[in-house]
């Protein structure tokens, strides 16, 4: 026989405060993300990094130097119209809603996270949840007209 009581542990919802906040910025920053890069994408093209000669004053080490330019040129390259037509693809009626559904699993997270003593960061990810709620279905009412 146990003569002493557990005492039971107060349940610890910081990490749905800390969710709701994540899940909000992250939202916000790819949508303006999207929007940098729709207007200003087309800036990016033709970006390169200029060659190096005799940085190091040594053959093999400017030779390694201006190999990895020429894959960080490549890879620019490559990876601009990908991540272009990427956040392009931000501006869909299908991306709205998958943005619209994130929302609302952070504001029930913040709902969560309310009881907990990263109160303030809850309600931040509230407010961020309910905005990305109001811009995507503004969104959806103007590509319905």
């Amino acid at each position: 026989m146990d003569y002493y009581e557990e005492e039971k542990e107060p349940k610890n919802h910081e990490w749905a405060a800390t969710s709701s906040l994540s899940i909000g910025l992250v939202e916000i920053g790819g949508i303006l993300t999207a929007y940098l890069i729709k207007y200003f994408g087309h800036y990016l093209y033709g970006i390169n990094i200029p060659l190096e000669n005799g940085w190091a004053d040594n053959v093999i080490i400017d030779g390694m130097i201006n190999g990895l330019i020429q894959g960080m040129n490549s890879m620019m390259h490559a990876a601009g119209p990908v991540i272009e037509e990427f956040f392009l693809s931000f501006f869909t009626e299908t991306f709205a809603w998958v943005f619209i559904s994130l929302s609302i699993f952070g504001f029930i997270f913040s709902l969560i996270g309310l009881r907990s003593a990263k109160a303030r960061l809850a309600m931040i990810g509230m407010f961020l949840s309910l905005a990305v709620i109001a811009y995507n279905w503004w969104f959806i009412s103007q590509i319905a007209k």
